[in-house]
């Protein structure tokens, strides 16, 4: 999580003034304490396809962390039984003609608890001084540090795949913003509670909202494990 912040906000810098990317820098270090200490709270809401009550928990968090930054959002529904909320967030920007798209997914796999970590509960996130497998220690009671350390991990059901990357998303706009830079495009954030199970109702979102979701360009924000584990 610590490496999405910074990847996703310089991915975002392409498209304001590349002169930023420094100050884009010294922001996700000003803020990284308080971000994780957010991206702790998110990644304890169970996730499991199926568990209604808390697949609306995560979508409504979701669309809280995007109001507190002043993304207009709303969450859509469909009238099937089981399907999850889809959750919208748009910045329009005066002047713009096309609009870039970027999608993550909410959802996770179903866990075994029995199969997790000793000492760690899947959906109970622990912060750690570094991988478990290469010698790490929790941390107690999961203080956030000022400075973040690099090989400091964080141990949670879903915190890689994909809560990193819907994260990542409004974090990355956030310090876009707070660098002073407006987009040149209008942003479309949309994020799925049905991935993990082949985004069964996606299409149906997309023919019955069609104009509202509807961009120009879309970044998948999810994929395989960093290379650095």
């Amino acid at each position: 999580m610590k490496r999405s912040l910074p990847l996703f906000a310089l991915l975002l810098c392409s498209f304001f003034a590349q002169a930023q990317a420094d100050k884009v820098r010294q922001l996700v270090q000003q803020r990284q304490q308080q971000l994780l200490q957010e991206y702790l709270q998110f990644v304890a809401i169970p996730n499991v396809m199926g568990d209604s009550i808390n697949i609306h928990r995560n979508a409504a968090f979701i669309q809280q962390m995007m109001e507190r930054r002043g993304i207009a959002t709303q969450i859509l529904t469909l009238p099937i039984k089981g399907a999850s909320p889809l959750v919208v967030g748009q910045v329009k920007v005066p002047g713009a003609t096309t609009t870039m798209g970027f999608y993550a997914h909410y959802d996770g796999q179903p866990v075994n608890p029995a199969q997790w970590a000793k000492g760690l509960s899947p959906f109970t996130p622990q912060l750690t001084t570094d991988r478990l497998d290469r010698g790490g220690s929790f941390v107690p009671g999961n203080a956030v540090p000022a400075v973040i350390p690099e090989k400091m991990r964080l141990y949670g059901r879903g915190s890689a795949d994909d809560k990193a990357g819907v994260f990542a998303i409004i974090a990355a706009y956030e310090l876009m913003k707070q660098s002073g830079q407006q987009p040149k495009a209008n942003l479309t954030f949309i994020f799925e509670g049905e991935e993990e199970v082949g985004s069964i109702h996606l299409d149906d979102y997309f023919t019955q909202h069609k104009a509202l979701l509807k961009a120009d360009l879309w970044m998948i924000c999810d994929g395989a494990r960093h290379v650095t584990g």
